[in-house]
């Protein structure tokens, strides 16, 4: 195994744990306990963080070094996600005009993956961002493309954060079965679409999940989030 295959291999490792929270906001980055959380070299764990900082997800600075950022506020979420609608809605369109039958039945992968599981956890999200990002990858674009995975990221430790405020019961309030149901519904919709190789069909549908999969669920958390910390306050 290359240094380069052990430092991707630690970047993907300490990112997933960002984004689903099992390092949270705030928190700073030592190289020495992530070379023992994580198994890997304390060389690979330094370049993985420097890879992320930058990213939006890690931040450094001179003095305290590089931490994991605190998730974006609830009205600027909002904005981004009217971004993502017009971004991602047109990289859809463009994809599909370009995915290979090979970049396909890489997502039909993917999705089977997700189908299989019983339950949706937050380390679902990065299989589902892995899902659209192929379809996005196949437009063409280089910049606004690491643009889409910038946004995916800053949404996914912002649905961390609100997952872990909440508490271990938000899997049961939020990605109930009526959820799950309508998110694979949705994925396979796509796919259909994508089959067809219809632009305009495949625009629609992913635009139509961003929204109610996406930003309409993170609303419903995000209230009750609020609600219950309103409690805890008058309590």
């Amino acid at each position: 195994m290359g240094n380069q295959t052990i430092t991707e291999t630690a970047k993907f490792e300490l990112r997933k744990a960002i984004l689903t929270g099992d390092i949270p906001p705030g928190t700073r980055l030592v190289p020495a306990k992530l070379e023992q959380q994580f198994n890997l070299s304390r060389i690979c764990i330094r370049e993985a963080i420097k890879e992320l900082s930058g990213t939006g997800i890690v931040e450094s600075a001179s003095q305290r070094g590089a931490t994991i950022a605190q998730p974006v506020e609830f009205s600027e979420l909002r904005e981004i996600y009217d971004i993502r609608y017009q971004l991602e809605g047109r990289a859809s369109f463009l994809g599909t005009q370009k995915i290979s039958d090979s970049d396909i039945i890489k997502m039909e992968i993917l999705q089977n993956k997700i189908d299989h599981n019983n339950e949706i956890e937050l380390s679902d999200f990065l299989l589902n961002q892995e899902f659209h990002m192929i379809l996005y990858r196949a437009s063409g674009w280089r910049y606004l493309i690491k643009a889409i995975e910038r946004i995916f990221d800053q949404v996914l430790l912002f649905r961390s954060s609100l997952y872990n405020r909440y508490g271990t019961n938000t899997k049961c309030v939020v990605y109930d079965e009526e959820y799950q149901k309508d998110y694979l519904v949705e994925h396979h919709k796509i796919l259909a679409s994508l089959r067809e190789r219809n632009p305009e069909k495949v625009q629609k549908n992913m635009v139509d999940h961003i929204k109610k999969q996406g930003f309409d669920n993170i609303y419903r958390l995000y209230e009750l989030v609020i609600q219950k910390e309103s409690t805890e306050v008058g309590e």
